[in-house]
């Protein structure tokens, strides 16, 4: 009578381990991309969002919020507080990732002018590239 035993080598399972790492690292990587583009989208998105509740806020008081000339859009900053309880915006609006990273300027005192500035993780947006970015009203 034969003795045979069942079940697998170590060099098998270690075969199989070795092959399933590979394929979580190459779906990890992929998806880490589509994170970026989607936070890229959100950014635009936002921004639009923001440049929206200005207007409306120029059209009631003919002029843009004037209060630091750069104010970091945290949701906690005087701009966005300002946006919300007029109720030109629902909430405030924050970065994805950085909560500090939409950046409102205006460039005269009769606050007739102003730039949002912002930062891009990918080229995914059509017309932007990846870095520091400005829109204007």
């Amino acid at each position: 009578m034969e003795n045979k035993k069942q079940g697998f080598t170590i060099v098998e399972l270690m075969v199989t381990v070795a092959i399933i790492g590979m394929i979580v690292a190459l779906i990890t990587i992929s998806f880490s991309g589509a994170k970026a583009k989607s936070r890229d989208s959100r950014r635009m998105e936002d921004l639009k969002q923001i440049s929206n509740a200005l207007n409306l806020y120029y059209s009631v008081h003919r002029n843009f919020p004037t209060a630091n000339p750069v104010i970091h859009l945290d949701g906690a900053d005087t701009i966005s507080t300002s946006l919300i309880n007029e109720n030109f915006m629902p909430a405030a609006i924050t970065d994805p990732l950085d909560s500090g990273n939409y950046i409102y300027q205006y460039f005269s005192s009769s606050g007739l002018d102003y730039v949002l500035s912002f930062y891009l993780e990918t080229g995914s947006i059509q017309g932007y590239s990846v870095g520091a970015h400005t829109m204007q009203p």
